[in-house]
């Protein structure tokens, strides 16, 4: 009996912990295998068709999306290339956070003419902005080759928001090293955290109420015995 009960008060616990969490981006782990719901753009002068500038890496089923600035394997840009996602900010009164993986390769020298990736909110018209809804970046340009988790929460200005993109962008450089890097991206998640769950506290207070029984009943036994 003491088990059960304490398996219960587990249950109602995380319960009344529990957030309801909604994913609002589509294709973020690139598990199609394609590019599905995501847009690319090369130069501004948008997709570039079949070229090396936009690629999906496949290792065995487990895929993620590469842009490059690679002529040597049949990239185009002479300026940049951005692999971008609508984003879904309509959730009123819930916290946004937004996640992904991010992997950058530079064979370019490191100065200020080098290739460089970097990762921003853009509004739609051309403006980027940081998480904390000020103009800037999520990831500040970069030509360091390294690799990482990136997790934020959004600022609360953005709730209720359209017409909002999460661009990745890699931008070649100007020297004579340029067009050799490569940014991979997987696992890009957009969760709206609930502030209001009415319902799992309901049922943990219905839960307590069986425990409370149950306990009840036990005594009652106990006595009759």
């Amino acid at each position: 009996m003491r088990i059960k009960i304490a398996l219960l008060t587990f249950c109602v616990t995380c319960l009344l912990n529990w957030q309801v969490q909604a994913s609002v981006i589509t294709n973020g782990d690139f598990q199609n295998c394609n590019f599905d719901h995501w847009q690319k753009d090369t130069d501004g002068s948008g997709d570039p068709g079949s070229t090396g500038d936009f690629s999906i890496m496949n290792n065995a089923g487990e895929c993620q999306a590469k842009i490059s600035i690679d002529y040597f394997n049949g990239a185009t840009a002479f300026d940049a290339n951005t692999l971008f996602t609508a984003l879904d900010f309509t959730t009123s009164g819930d916290e946004l956070r937004l996640s992904f993986d991010w992997s950058f390769t530079s064979f370019d020298i490191n100065n200020d003419f080098s290739d460089f990736f970097f990762v921003s909110l853009n509004d739609g018209n051309g403006n980027l902005f940081g998480a904390d809804g000020n103009a800037g970046f999520l990831i500040s340009p970069s030509g360091i080759s390294g690799a990482g988790t990136f997790k934020t929460a959004l600022n609360s200005s953005f709730n209720n928001q359209t017409n909002w993109f999460l661009d990745f962008t890699v931008q070649a450089g100007f020297n004579q090293e340029s067009y050799s890097s490569m940014l991979t991206i997987d696992n890009v998640s957009l969760t709206a955290n609930s502030t209001e769950v009415p319902e799992p506290k309901s049922f943990a207070i219905l839960l307590l109420a069986l425990i409370a029984l149950s306990l009840q009943r036990s005594r009652v036994a106990n006595k009759g015995a």
